[in-house]
């Protein structure tokens, strides 16, 4: 009876920490930081890489940089909803890059 009255706290101790770390351990793990960095540069590449203002030298027109202004937010270039819009100083024409073919 001694050894059961020694055990009792320990278990007890046991479940509470088995308790206590159970929400740690079924929590989803953080999505990959490479996944995070791609979500961003599609965003706004710019805003992300590291030093000065992003842009690249010669380059004053931060939307034209942008993956979404060739590629479109739905991501089918040439196939998707920019491709009737015409290209600008500021802006390319979706999916065809700096030639206004169409």
């Amino acid at each position: 009876m001694m050894i059961f009255n020694y055990l009792q706290p320990i278990s007890m101790a046991l479940c509470v920490l088995g308790l206590a770390w159970s929400p740690v351990l079924a929590a989803k793990p953080e999505p990959d930081a490479c996944i995070a960095l791609g979500a961003l540069a599609w965003d706004d590449w710019t805003s992300i890489d590291g030093g000065g203002s992003g842009m690249p030298a010669g380059e004053s027109e931060r939307e034209y940089l942008r993956c979404k202004s060739c590629h479109g937010w739905d991501r089918l270039g040439e196939n998707g909803g920019y491709v009737r819009r015409t290209r600008t100083a500021g802006r390319p024409n979706a999916g065809l890059g700096d030639t206004d073919t169409r």
